[in-house]
């Protein structure tokens, strides 16, 4: 690849993280309102209520759906590749079916088990007629996953944006005077509220992609469909694990803490999203469709694989170091003081996170190639260790020394998931994906130090010296791949 194409991939890759990282923040930002909104109303005991809810239904969402929401983008990025408007309205229409019956099956599920659901996660039947009333957003999340993947698939850039920024605004409007006026039980009409608010959006913007009317049979749909469940569902065994291990800490600390403790947990986890979601987003809505379509060329998967490491490295460590830096300030904005506590916990999870730019990035390559057998079980280490880690952390120092564990976690599985692959694809990240990370993680370093060990005052004034300094140096990376400064002049030219 040339250097024009080399830039030209860059550039691809920086706009879908612009426009999809954009996107995120708005929604992240729109969770966190609604969670400042909760913790204003019905403070931290609140936020662990509705953890509790969303924990058990997102585990029955992704076992009823087969993960054709997230195995349906493969097949439509391919298919729209091929520019074949017939075969692809044949994909739509079976995923379509596939998300329909799999979200039917899921409503009925979570209304048969209601009554266990609030034992597992209140220890009492007191919240049975809370399920049932969730029950029927199980359908309307899984149908609306279909159509994200039809979005995603197609890359069909503004209008994701579109979907996300109207979805999660009404939700949040929809939600406050619900929380207001009707306390906890208004957490159950607003989940409502913004899940259909997501499904309208995502079905409204997934019509307007050219495609056919089809006639399958019950037979073609099963055949088709069944190829994407092969993948799908060892993509919702490592989603079920991930969140199945989540449920099983909050069920600790609530049982070994309070419910209170839960929601200071998962606030610390909803401020980290702001940061990692930005770029990660990205992946699943273009970075993965573009790998998918060269999967067959290991040069081409090494080029993309490390282009999308390096801008992720590039923009999030800034943006993660940053947030260390103002911790207690977003804190207080987005939640309230009550939430102070979780300030040490916070800032070790977003140092952590600078080494999910590599993860990330390259824990994708095992779903292009369609290898689910070896994602499953990668994705099990980490799940593990959340378990394994976070629960003897816990007993020790709280909620506080849960940091440590996320480090661990983080670190162990970025290891082993890199050694794999590189056996496996011969996968090689250059030198200047690790020149970026380790700057990024040097000035980490010094911030977390520099926060933890001096004085308030001179603590911020010392990382905000180091933020500038790297600010200073992700722009020029940033610059020398995107060609951002050029960019810029052709405006000024053009005014």
């Amino acid at each position: 690849m040339g250097r024009s194409g080399k830039r030209s991939s860059y550039r691809q890759i920086f706009k879908a993280t612009t426009i999809f990282g954009g996107v995120q923040v708005f929604s992240v930002v729109i969770n966190l309102l609604r969670a400042k909104v909760i913790a204003l109303f019905l403070g931290p005991e609140g936020m662990g209520i509705f953890y509790l809810f969303q924990n058990p239904l997102t585990i029955i969402s992704q076992i009823t759906g087969l993960g054709i929401g997230s195995s349906g983008i493969r097949d439509v990025a391919k298919t729209d590749s091929a520019q074949d408007t017939h075969l692809l309205s044949i994909t739509f229409d079976t995923i379509k079916k596939w998300t329909r019956l799999g979200g039917l099956a899921g409503t009925l599920l979570t209304f048969i088990l209601a009554k266990h659901l609030s034992m597992w996660s209140f220890g009492s039947e007191e919240y049975a007629w809370a399920f049932v009333w969730l029950s029927g957003t199980v359908f309307f999340v899984t149908v609306s996953n279909g159509y994200d993947a039809m979005l995603k698939g197609t890359r069909r850039l503004k209008s994701i944006a579109k979907a996300g920024i109207i979805s999660s605004s009404a939700g949040l409007i929809a939600s406050i005077p619900l929380y207001y006026y009707l306390g906890v039980t208004g957490i159950v009409y607003g989940t409502i509220a913004t899940v259909l608010a997501l499904f309208a959006a995502n079905w409204y913007y997934s019509s307007k992609i050219p495609s056919e009317r089809v006639e399958q049979s019950a037979g073609e749909v099963f055949d088709r469909g069944k190829k994407m469940a092969s993948l799908g569902i060892m993509m919702v065994l490592a989603s079920i694990m991930e969140t199945l291990a989540m449920y099983i800490v909050n069920m600790y600390i609530r049982s070994n803490g309070d419910t209170a403790d839960v929601g200071l947990f998962q606030a610390a986890i909803q401020i980290t999203n702001i940061s990692v979601g930005l770029v990660y987003t990205a992946m699943a809505g273009d970075y993965y469709p573009r790998l998918s379509a060269v999967c067959g060329v290991r040069s081409k998967v090494n080029e993309l694989v490390n282009q999308q490491a390096e801008i992720a490295a590039i923009i999030t460590a800034p943006i993660l170091i940053g947030m260390m830096l103002f911790s207690p300030f977003l804190i207080r904005i987005l939640l309230s003081p009550e939430f102070l506590p979780v300030i040490r916990f916070v800032n070790w999870i977003l140092f952590a996170s600078l080494l999910r730019s590599l993860y990330w990035t390259i824990h994708w390559v095992m779903l292009a190639h369609g290898h689910t057998r070896m994602f499953f079980y990668m994705c099990l280490i980490p799940n593990a260790l959340t378990v394994a880690l976070y629960i003897p952390l816990y007993n020790y120092g709280g909620i506080n020394a849960l940091g440590a564990g996320y480090l661990a976690q983080n670190l162990i599985t970025t290891l082993i998931l890199y050694y794999a692959l590189r056996r496996k694809y011969l996968l090689i990240i250059r030198r200047g994906y690790f020149n970026i990370f380790f700057t990024g993680l040097a000035a980490g370093t010094i911030v977390l130090l520099s926060l933890s060990l001096l004085n308030k005052y001179y603590g911020l004034a010392s990382g905000i010296v180091i933020l500038i300094l790297l600010l200073w140096y992700s722009f020029r990376e940033l610059n020398r791949r995107v060609g951002v400064v050029n960019f810029i002049s052709k405006l000024r030219r053009h005014e």
